[in-house]
């Protein structure tokens, strides 16, 4: 057997990624402590916000004009920030209070006056949250399906039906509702509206029990005759005739997924961490190991590094306002199937090391299980790379 020199491979994520954010590292030592309590009660410690720069990580998306922060307006910024973070706990990467997934929309259809009063709320130490609400129960990867309706009723509209899997749904304190004005109309007659924590006839139904990632929160939404007031449609005057709110949704996922599969990644890279040093102490125990060893990390090492520069071009090009959709998809498809094929493999290469209940193995064995489902299913997205190739052949 030739002995394989472990220490020289060394592919943790290196403290620069941190540079230029101060908060940065804070937020990771909080969550490095805060994660394993997380994994046993599936709640946020209550300490935890006061060990963190909760106004820096309100306005990480915020717009900088409202208040934002410089450091991470780039969606490349956003993407280092998010794997530092996955490393840690993607559970609380999706946790992290801020206007999330509502961003793209509210900027891409509200007008100045909703502009400011949804973005001006985050310049607070209190962490707050935003909601997207557009999944259904009968209409998950057909966006176009909602049944959610709203009715205009004088200078209101009326709000009815229910909406699932709704991330952070009950921590928020405003649900961005997508839902239609027109069935007749398909997409065309979709729109968004804003609904505040406490509007009467919006409830919480319940949260789901989490397997995994169990910082993150999924609720359950309902609405019932929910009124809420005219200005609180998302739309502007001056926008083109056929717009939708299907197409803002569209630039939320765009948003979304480079920044997603960072997290995926981060994960990734920690069970790579996890089993070099697995194999380190092994070896330190007398366990000798041949060139095998060496391959398999390599290989993973490999993959991982292929999916980073996937979600790298993505947010390069969101960045500089080139059509990127399909390369976010490729990057969120891609790293969501590698990370449950590497966790399995740590799971066996790891043997009752990787069964242990306080094993890391064990709990991102968990975690990875909902990459492939979060922000479009592998699936879809395998459908839309799919789709976007062929039209591309065709032109």
């Amino acid at each position: 057997m030739i002995k394989v020199d472990l220490k020289k491979l060394n592919y943790s994520i290196d403290a620069q990624m941190d540079a230029g954010q101060p908060y940065m590292a804070d937020l990771v030592s909080a969550i490095r402590k805060a994660s394993p309590e997380t994994d046993v009660t599936g709640k946020i410690p209550e300490g935890f916000w006061n060990n963190v720069d909760v106004r820096s990580l309100n306005l990480m998306v915020v717009p900088e004009q409202f208040g934002g922060l410089a450091a991470t307006q780039s969606a490349i910024s956003r993407v280092i920030s998010f794997e530092r973070v996955g490393y840690e706990d993607p559970g609380y990467a999706i946790a992290l209070p801020g206007p999330g997934l509502t961003m793209p929309p509210v900027v891409a259809m509200g007008n100045d006056k909703l502009l400011e009063r949804v973005f001006s709320r985050f310049d607070s130490k209190k962490p707050l949250w935003g909601s997207f609400a557009i999944t259904e129960p009968h209409a998950g990867s057909d966006a176009t399906a909602l049944s959610t309706f709203a009715e205009k009723s004088g200078e209101e509209y009326v709000l009815n039906g229910s909406k699932c899997f709704i991330t952070n749904g009950a921590r928020s304190d405003y649900v961005i509702v997508f839902a239609q004005r027109s069935h007749r109309r398909g997409r065309l007659g979709m729109r968004a509206f804003l609904v505040e924590r406490g509007t009467p006839g919006y409830s919480v139904i319940r949260t789901e029990q989490m397997l995994g990632m169990k910082a993150s929160q999924l609720a359950v939404l309902q609405f019932d005759d929910c009124r809420i007031p005219e200005e609180n449609l998302i739309w502007r005057d001056d926008l083109p005739k056929f717009s939708d709110a299907l197409s803002a949704a569209q630039q939320s996922w765009d948003f979304m997924r480079p920044m997603l599969s960072s997290v995926i990644i981060g994960t990734c890279q920690r069970m790579h961490s996890e089993l070099t040093r697995l194999f380190q102490q092994r070896e330190n125990a007398g366990q000798v190991y041949g060139d095998n060893v060496m391959t398999l990390l390599r290989r993973y090492q490999t993959k991982i590094d292929g999916c980073r520069l996937l979600a790298l071009q993505a947010a390069w090009k969101y960045d500089r306002n080139i059509p990127m959709s399909k390369d976010a998809s490729m990057a969120k498809a891609m790293s969501s199937k590698l990370a449950i094929e590497f966790s399995e493999a740590c799971h066996h290469i790891a043997g009752l090391d990787g069964l242990a209940g306080n094993s890391y193995f064990n709990k991102a064995l968990r975690d990875c299980k909902a990459f492939d489902i979060l922000e479009g299913t592998g699936d879809i997205q395998r459908n839309m790379i799919c789709a976007w190739h062929t039209a591309s052949l065709i032109k």
